[in-house]
C-alpha cells in the first residue's frame, strides 16, 4: 500500500481511537516488528508509537498486525503487551484496520479461563475505564 493511502486512512481516525494513543496512554511501549528469530538468530526492530498507526495499517491483511514488544526496554524479553486490572488480565495479540477503525485482537485471561475477542479501540478503552 502506498503511504500516501496509508496517511489518507489514517486522518480519517480520531487521534483516541489510534492504536499509539491507546498503548500511549496505557504506558506500554518498546514495539517492535520483524520475526524474533532469523537467519542471524534475532530478526527485527524497534518501532516507534508514531509509526504504529501506519504499520498496522499496511500490514492489516491476512491477520493483522502481530503486536509484540520487549519488557523492560531493549534489555527484556520478547513478549505481546498485556495489562492487568483486577483479576483479569488482558493481551493484546494482533492489531487490524477495518471500517475505518483500529481493532485489537485479545485474549482475556480470567482464573485460568482464555476468552479470545476482537474490538474496537475505541470500545476497549470504555472496556478498561
Amino acid at each position: 500500500m502506498e503511504k500516501v493511502d496509508i496517511l489518507k486512512r489514517l486522518a480519517s481516525v480520531p487521534k483516541e481511537e489510534r492504536v499509539s494513543s491507546f498503548f500511549r496512554d496505557l504506558g506500554i511501549g518498546f514495539f517492535i516488528e520483524g520475526c524474533t528469530v532469523g537467519m542471524y538468530d534475532i530478526d527485527w526492530g524497534y518501532i516507534t508509537l508514531e509509526k504504529l498507526d501506519e504499520k498496522v495499517i499496511s500490514d492489516t491483511y491476512p491477520e493483522g498486525f502481530h503486536l509484540r514488544r520487549t519488557t523492560n526496554g531493549v534489555c527484556g524479553s520478547i513478549e505481546n503487551p498485556k495489562i492487568q486490572k483486577g483479576d483479569v488480565e488482558f493481551v493484546f495479540t494482533f492489531a487490524t484496520f477495518m471500517y475505518k477503525k483500529f481493532w485489537l485482537k485479545i485474549q482475556k485471561i480470567q482464573k485460568g479461563k482464555v476468552e479470545n475477542g476482537e474490538y474496537s479501540v475505541a470500545y476497549l478503552r470504555r472496556m478498561l475505564r
